[in-house]
């Protein structure tokens, strides 16, 4: 949770819920702690929510759950962005998809390799 603290504490915004890995079992990547927080929680549609991650098991956990997949790309990963959708250089990158819309290709769900 230290991390999640120090979130809170630098930008002053308050959560109403945050759902970290200590939170919820199974973790990723299996596509269940995202589709409690879009379904059970948010009350949408995987399909409308965005999983942005950094990581190959972010990246699994939203194709598995059926959201919009993003990897936030840096200096050790960029091995994971055939698994996106999307890859970006930066947070700021994610409003300009928004912005301009998108479409996606069908797809398969996937387990990790």
């Amino acid at each position: 949770m230290a991390p999640v603290t120090h979130l809170i504490q630098t930008t002053g915004v308050n959560f109403e819920k945050i759902v970290t890995r200590e939170c919820f079992q199974p973790t990723k990547p299996s596509p269940l702690p995202l589709l409690h927080i879009c379904v059970d929680t948010w009350k949408l549609q995987p399909q409308c929510v965005m999983m942005v991650g950094d990581h190959l098991d972010d990246l699994l956990c939203g194709r598995n759950a059926n959201c919009v997949t993003v990897l936030l790309k840096n200096s050790t990963n960029s091995h994971f962005a055939p698994q996106a959708d999307f890859v970006v250089n930066s947070l700021a990158e994610i409003v300009l998809l928004l912005r301009e819309g998108f479409e996606l290709a069908p797809r398969t769900v996937q387990s990790k390799q």
